[in-house]
């Protein structure tokens, strides 16, 4: 209490409150209840809008500071060595191995050779159009608007569909150029491509009775003979593998018929050609062509989204070829000056959820339209605010061949596309469906490769020092078939040269290896010293496992 000078008693004006007033503390838990709930409201609220580590008191919005981004790959090296697959492998492609097997069969018949090049190559190609009874112009203007080796190409491909092929196969061929003959320079491109593939797949799958050409004159040596006795041309020529090594070793003949083992050895390298074909085209869907298309469809720009096949894979295959090295079975057009319709910055348009849609492995190679979850996607979702890359014309300029100029550089617009695309090709992606697809056998040209690699398994458990029994089903799966080990796998595609040894592979195989040969030596010098002490009472039983 306090007084005043004539000593009165002074009465404050403010009348403090009990603090234990139960109405007042039921005030205060409400109060703190209420901060929270809308805390934790808003904070939910701000998450789905972008804002990042926000927080609200009592309606007020306070904007944190944002947290670091993901640290991401900043040199094209780093996205190079993310790739496991052997660098031959990366390089290699079916296309590219029809180009030698044309070149052995024009060096071997120097006659045929020039007469594809002059009229009788038109007549050839001409006699293929009867056969289809294909009158079509277009087709015709298309063989000959083509000059040097392509000529000679097709001329070559039309001798072989009239052979070897039957007259479905050839009019199916036909049909698929046709479709091509009358467009710009980049389809054309994709027709000789094509027709160079089938010529050759008729050559090697064709085992019925060949056809007698009017051309036949100019053959000197047949072209079935030729593959059989080049054999590398039948794989890849550059298959050096520590398989094909161990084969040429002189005790291979212990484990396995030296020459059964280089047929088993060829044909799983057939098979994985065939795949690995199929496996980057599919990765170049999902990582350029449907997400552009995509893109293009949410922003209204259907011109480019129409052209993104046609004329935008020229700028995203030179981009691919550039940064990576890697060589896919479209051969792209370099000079093709439309390249901007269709190849744009996508993936800065595009919101990172259109990426986990796309990266889904079931969704792997498909278009944007057969995707449950995108079709039907609205704009706000999936495309940023900013959509000029939509319409932004100068990202493919002047030609599709300046990207790849770009890409070496390791440009920041261009690693991002480089990195989502080698997203496929990484260990953890590519080496389990890589293997059960090929052991499913699903596909004809796959059925034999379970057995071939059991062919090459007893080699294979004699050099990594493992037990050879059962076979490589056994080996690489759990015991209910179940749970493929990741491990296992990698480590024998690598023994095979599909992919390629990482450090960490390379140390566990040197340790284990190592601790396997050791704990054998040990067995054998227990063993054979048992032998020549005599000591057989109680001592055979600790061998009887090993």
């Amino acid at each position: 209490m306090e007084h005043d000078a004539c000593g009165n008693l002074l009465v404050s004006k403010r009348i403090e409150k009990d603090s234990r007033d139960p109405f007042q503390q039921y005030q205060k838990r409400l109060h703190k209840r209420r901060d929270t709930f809308l805390e934790e409201f808003y904070k939910q609220k701000d998450m789905k809008a972008g804002v990042i580590e926000s927080k609200r008191v009592r309606g007020q919005k306070v904007r944190a500071k944002p947290t670091a981004p993901e640290k991401r790959r900043t040199t094209i090296a780093h996205v190079q060595n993310d790739i496991c697959l052997a660098p031959h492998w990366v390089q290699h492609t079916r296309f590219l191995r029809c180009l030698k097997i044309y070149d052995l069969i024009f060096s071997k018949n120097p006659d045929l050779n020039s007469q594809c090049s002059g009229e009788e190559g038109e007549a050839m190609f001409q006699a293929c159009m009867s056969r289809c009874e294909m009158f079509d112009l277009n087709v015709f203007n298309f063989f000959r608007e083509q000059r040097g080796r392509q000529k000679k190409d097709l001329a070559l491909s039309a001798l072989l569909l009239l052979k070897y092929g039957s007259t479905n196969t050839a009019v199916g061929v036909m049909a698929r150029v046709q479709d091509r003959a009358g467009r710009c320079r980049s389809a054309k491109k994709q027709a000789y491509v094509l027709m160079v593939q089938y010529g050759v797949d008729v050559l090697e799958h064709n085992d019925t009775k060949v056809g007698e050409t009017w051309w036949d004159r100019y053959i000197r040596n047949d072209f079935k003979s030729l593959l059989a006795r080049e054999k590398r041309l039948v794989v890849p020529s550059c298959v050096m593998s520590p398989a094909g090594e161990r084969l040429e070793a002189k005790d291979t003949a212990d484990f396995v018929d030296r020459k059964e083992g280089a047929d088993a050895l060829r044909f799983i390298h057939r098979c994985i050609e065939d795949y690995l074909d199929s496996h980057k085209m599919n990765a170049f869907l999902s990582a350029f062509q449907e997400p552009a298309r995509f893109y293009y469809h949410l922003c209204g720009n259907s011109h480019h989204r129409d052209h993104v096949n046609v004329h935008g894979l020229n700028g995203y295959l030179c981009m691919i070829s550039g940064g990576l090295g890697m060589n896919l079975p479209m051969v792209p057009y370099k000079d093709d000056k439309d390249a901007y319709k269709g190849c744009t910055d996508h993936w800065r348009g595009l919101r990172e959820n259109a990426w986990e849609v796309f990266s889904k492995p079931s969704n792997f190679g498909k278009t944007f339209e057969g995707i449950p979850e995108l079709k039907k996607a609205q704009a706000t979702t999936y495309v940023r605010s900013e959509r000029q890359s939509a319409y932004h014309y100068r990202f493919a300029k002047p030609v599709a061949s300046a990207l790849a100029e770009r890409a070496k550089k390791g440009e920041r617009s261009i690693l991002q596309h480089l990195d989502r695309f080698v997203h496929f090709f990484r260990r953890e992606f590519l080496v389990k469906r890589l293997f059960e697809v090929l052991n499913s056998e699903n596909k004809p040209e796959y059925h034999g490769f379970r057995k071939a690699c059991n062919k090459l398994f007893p080699l294979y458990a004699h050099d990594k020092y493992i037990s050879a029994t059962g076979g490589i089903t056994e080996y690489l799966y759990d015991e209910y078939f179940t749970t493929l080990d990741i491990d296992r796998t990698a480590d024998f595609l690598a023994w095979l040269g599909v992919l390629k040894e990482s450090e960490g592979q390379q140390e566990t195989i040197r340790v284990h290896g190592g601790e396997e040969q050791s704990r054998q030596n040990q067995q054998c010098g227990a063993f054979f010293g048992c032998l020549r002490t005599g000591g057989w009472n109680g001592g055979w039983s600790k061998f009887v496992d090993w």
